[in-house]
């Protein structure tokens, strides 16, 4: 009766044993399970937690607390963007830029405009290298200083057209309108001047060495201080031409021999 006693008070004692661990264990495991999903108890940040929440709190793998200065400069040049200075990139653009815009302007295809009106226009901003001007009408066209050599201006109308300072050599010009055009210091040595038509032209101190003039019509143009050095002036017409103080021709020789004779 005794023993039975004993029994039945202790086995409600080791049931109660048994099951205290159980539930230990189950409160331990679930508390792990709430700190590895990250989260958060009053006035705590969890691990898992990112963005601005930790912002001055976790510094990379430790808190920004915990680093010494020398761990917060390696920090930072770990996680700084790469800077790249646009000193040593611009160079190079510039430079591949810059041989971009040489290749094009030496070996672009020439400039054609042949038959077109460009009566009155300002060209002096084209480069017109080996240009086709052919049969182009350039009345009154600004000209001045523009690179035409080698041009093609073949039975162009270039009535009182400026060409001051351009460059013509080589270019040809056979059977052109010139008159009245302004062609002051231009450069026309090897240009084919055959049958231009330059009355009342102004060509005042023109280079025209080895230019040919045959057959030009000079009437009342003005050749002063031109270099005529080798021009082929057979056939020109030079009623009241002004060849006053041109040079490295017989006719300038004539004519400022006659021109000091008579003042």
């Amino acid at each position: 009766m005794y023993i039975k006693f004993i029994l039945v008070t202790l086995i409600p004692l080791v049931l109660s044993i048994g099951t205290i661990p159980g539930l230990g264990l189950d409160l331990f495991q679930e508390a792990d399970a709430l700190k590895s999903d990250g989260m958060n108890t009053p006035g705590r940040i969890a691990v898992k937690s990112y963005g601005s929440a930790n912002n001055g709190i976790v510094c990379g793998d430790r808190l920004c607390s915990d680093l010494t200065s020398k761990d917060a400069i390696e920090l930072t040049s770990m996680n700084a963007t790469p800077q790249i200075s646009p000193y040593l990139v611009m160079p190079v653009i510039f430079s591949e830029q810059y041989v971009t815009n040489q290749v094009t302007k030496e070996f672009s295809s020439p400039i054609d405009l042949s038959g077109q009106n460009l009566y009155g226009k300002s060209l002096n901003h084209l480069d017109l290298r080996y240009a086709n001007l052919a049969n182009t009408n350039l009345k009154g066209a600004d000209l001045e200083g523009v690179d035409l050599t080698g041009a093609n201006l073949q039975s162009s109308f270039l009535y009182n057209a400026n060409l001051d300072g351009a460059i013509l050599k080589d270019a040809n010009l056979s059977n052109s309108n010139m008159i009245r055009a302004y062609l002051r210091d231009a450069d026309l040595s090897n240009a084919n001047l055959s049958n231009v038509d330059f009355r009342w032209a102004d060509l005042t101190s023109a280079n025209l060495t080895n230019a040919n003039l045959q057959y030009a019509t000079l009437f009342r143009a003005n050749f002063a201080s031109t270099d005529l050095y080798n021009a082929d002036l057979v056939g020109v017409g030079t009623g009241t031409t002004n060849f006053n103080d041109c040079m490295n021709h017989p006719t300038c020789k004539w004519t400022n021999y006659h021109t000091k004779m008579n003042s």
